[in-house]
């Protein structure tokens, strides 16, 4: 498992299609470029899912702009968008022009923006998923993930956020958003909400 050492390491291990694990505000992912069939199925593979799972990977855009490329955004999404960079995932509809042999398995898809600066300007969206097999526990520090996962290609050792998992909140009927995981972001903190 090489260590990554700074963001362009990271860059460069994604575009040679590696699967990485990366900190975030919150804790350590498990990373890949989006358009990468083998680093894919490598992923896939390591987190024991499939296609017809009932979780989907998360989808990093590059900015929000970008995310209109990826999935139809409904207004009542419109004010948590607002809020990127934060510990939040947003599931929203996917584009129908969007097409990926994983997410086409998928009617949603969840966007998230970390508030960590290694994903700052990164040149292209990239895969992202908790770092630990399925059914377990997150994993926060660089230790657990070299013991626990050692079949992955890179990781970057430095500090997660130590804290919960990102809220999850679905907008799959956008009139009833529901919150699927809470984090320490609070939905109930924006206004009108």
């Amino acid at each position: 498992m090489v260590e990554l050492r700074n963001q362009s390491d990271i860059i460069t291990a994604l575009k040679q299609g590696s699967v990485i694990a990366i900190p975030t505000e919150t804790v350590y992912g498990l990373a890949i470029i989006y358009n990468n069939d083998d680093a894919l199925e490598k992923l896939l593979q390591i987190k024991g899912r499939d296609y017809d799972d009932t979780k989907v990977f998360t989808l990093i855009p590059e900015n929000t702009a970008q995310i209109s490329d990826f999935a139809t955004i409904p207004q009542q999404a419109q004010p948590y968008i607002k809020q990127f960079p934060a510990p939040l995932t947003i599931i929203l509809p996917k584009n129908p022009n969007f097409h990926h042999p994983y997410y086409d398995h998928f009617p949603l898809i969840g966007i998230r923006l970390p508030d960590h600066p290694l994903f700052t300007n990164l040149p292209f969206p990239i895969m992202l998923t908790s770092a630990n097999r399925r059914g377990q526990p997150p994993l926060n520090t660089a230790e657990q993930i070299q013991t626990q996962l050692p079949e992955l290609d890179a990781i970057f050792i430095g500090d997660s956020g130590h804290q919960p998992p990102s809220t999850v909140i679905s907008f799959a009927d956008p009139d009833h958003p529901t919150v699927l995981r809470q984090g320490n972001f609070n939905p109930s903190s924006l206004r009108g909400l």
